[in-house]
């Protein structure tokens, strides 16, 4: 199951509302991420299915965090980022 937050973060994307990603408290959000790690211990001790669960959130928080700070970087023009070349490359095409 996908958080709320993380479902939210995953249809600016896909809407490329770059200008909405760049508003995130990504202090926050970082500091979030390093409390779901050091929980993944205690959800091993709730059985199997629960680690997997907390697993499968953390990785999919951490993913979404790296995409949100690439394009936050992106839409502020510090780095240089192309996003048709990135779009062939995903569908196979470079």
């Amino acid at each position: 199951m996908v958080s709320r937050k993380n479902l939210n973060i995953i249809i600016k994307l896909e809407e490329q509302k770059w200008e909405l990603l760049a508003n995130e408290d990504f202090t926050n959000w970082l500091s979030d991420l390093k409390n779901m790690k050091k929980e993944l211990p205690l959800m091993y001790d709730r059985g199997e299915f629960e680690f997997r669960k907390a697993i499968d959130e953390y990785a999919l928080s951490k993913d979404l965090y790296d995409i949100c700070v690439t394009a936050n970087l992106a839409n502020s023009g510090h780095i240089d980022f192309r996003l048709d070349y990135y779009s062939n490359i995903v569908q196979g095409k470079e």
